[in-house]
C-alpha cells in the first residue's frame, strides 16, 4: 500500500492537504472495494536548518503533544485509490517543526487488515525565527553582568529560505532554579504568558533578508538564569535559549551551585 501528499514537506499554510492512499494485493490485483483509513500524530522534532547549526529556533516555554487524529475513512475505489482533502488540527502552539507519522490500514472482507507507517516533516508555521547568543566568557561559557550583549536573530521560511519579519518581540525573563535532584520536571511554560512578573527587559526588532540583531545588558548585582525569548508577532513562532550570567570573577558560581541552599537535601522514609 502507498499514502502519497505529493511533496516531503507538508506546511499547515497549505492546509487541507490533499492526499492519496493506494492498495492492492500481493498478486498485483487492486484492493478495490476494500475499507481504508488513514490516521495521522504529530510530535515535537528539533529544528534544523541548513547553516544554522548553532541556533535555537525551538521555544523551550511551549509544551506539545498531541492525539492521533482520523484523516481518512472510507472505500477504495475500483482501481485500489482513495482520494481526500483533510485538515491537520493543532491544539496548542508547536515549539518549532513537527514529525507528522501516519498510519495507513486496509481492511479485508473477514476484517484482517494490512498496515504501513510512513513519516514526513510539517511545519506548523510560514517562517521560523532563530537566536544566537554570543559566547560569552570563554574560559566558563557564561555571560557576564554590565556587559552589552548582542542577540544575533535569523529568520528563515519552512524552507530555509531567508525572509523579513517587521515585528519581532524579545523578553529576558529570571528563571525560577531547578534542583538537580527535582525528578518533577523543568517546564517553562508558564514563561509563554503575555504576562509574567520575571520580565527583566523586552524590546523589539525587524529582520531584513534574514538577519536582525538585539541587544540586552543585565546590572550587578543580579546574577543566575534567565531566559530569552524572541517571538514573531505576525507568524507566532517563537524561540528561545536559558543561560546563565555572573559578576566578573565569579563565572560559573551559578551552575556549581545550582542556587541556593543546593548543598541541603531532605530525606524521608516510608518506614
Amino acid at each position: 500500500m502507498e499514502l502519497d501528499f505529493g511533496k516531503t514537506l507538508l506546511r499547515r499554510a497549505d492546509s487541507p492537504l490533499s492526499g492519496k492512499v493506494f492498495g492492492q494485493w500481493l498478486n498485483g490485483a487492486t484492493a478495490a472495494g476494500l475499507k481504508a483509513d488513514v490516521k495521522v500524530k504529530l510530535t515535537a522534532v528539533p529544528t534544523r536548518f541548513t547553516r544554522f547549526d548553532d541556533w535555537s529556533f525551538d521555544d523551550p516555554a511551549r509544551e506539545f503533544s498531541s492525539e492521533p487524529a482520523t484523516l481518512f475513512e472510507g472505500e477504495l475505489d475500483s482501481d485500489g485509490y482513495g482520494a481526500f482533502r483533510s485538515d491537520i488540527n493543532l491544539e496548542h502552539e508547536a515549539p518549532g517543526m513537527l514529525s507528522a507519522t501516519f498510519t495507513t490500514r486496509i481492511f479485508e472482507k473477514g476484517g484482517a487488515f494490512s498496515i504501513s507507517r510512513s513519516t514526513l516533516a510539517y511545519a506548523p508555521y510560514e517562517h521560523f525565527l532563530g537566536i544566537k547568543l554570543p559566547k560569552g566568557d570563554q574560559s566558563r561559557n557564561m555571560l557576564l553582568t554590565d556587559i552589552d550583549h548582542t542577540v544575533e536573530l535569523a529568520s528563515v521560511d519552512a524552507d530555509g529560505k531567508p525572509v523579513t519579519l517587521k515585528h519581532v518581540q524579545l523578553t529576558l525573563y529570571k528563571v525560577d532554579w531547578k534542583w538537580w535532584w527535582d525528578k518533577s520536571g523543568d517546564s517553562l511554560a508558564q514563561y509563554a504568558s503575555a504576562s509574567h512578573s520575571s520580565v527583566v527587559e523586552q524590546g523589539a526588532a525587524v529582520t531584513k533578508d534574514g538577519h536582525g540583531t538585539w541587544k540586552f545588558q543585565v546590572k550587578y548585582p543580579a546574577w543566575g538564569r534567565y531566559l530569552l525569548r524572541a517571538c514573531d508577532t505576525d507568524g507566532n513562532h517563537c524561540s528561545g535559549r536559558v543561560f546563565f550570567i555572573d559578576w566578573p570573577g565569579w563565572a560559573g558560581r551559578a551552575q556549581e551551585q545550582g542556587g541556593p541552599g543546593a548543598s541541603i537535601l531532605s530525606l524521608t522514609s516510608d518506614k
